[in-house]
């Protein structure tokens, strides 16, 4: 099953992936988004796409498997 993931490399922290889709991302003591769900399905995916595709850095994908 895809798993999400962020580059943090690539990440700009602005916060958009937070701001659009909570039920998925949230942000550490550093202010670096977290993922909430690694593996999401259902309505979620569509949710984690917009968040791939709004991503200013480019940071957020689908991966495959496991890619913690």
């Amino acid at each position: 099953m895809p798993c999400l993931v962020i580059d943090h490399e690539k990440c700009l922290n602005s916060g958009q992936c937070v701001y659009l889709q909570p039920e998925l991302f949230e942000t550490d003591e550093e202010g670096a988004p977290v993922i909430l769900i690694e593996s999401p399905d259902g309505a979620l995916v569509a949710k984690a796409q917009d968040a791939i595709s709004m991503c200013p850095g480019q940071a957020i994908s689908f991966a495959d498997g496991d890619a913690r």
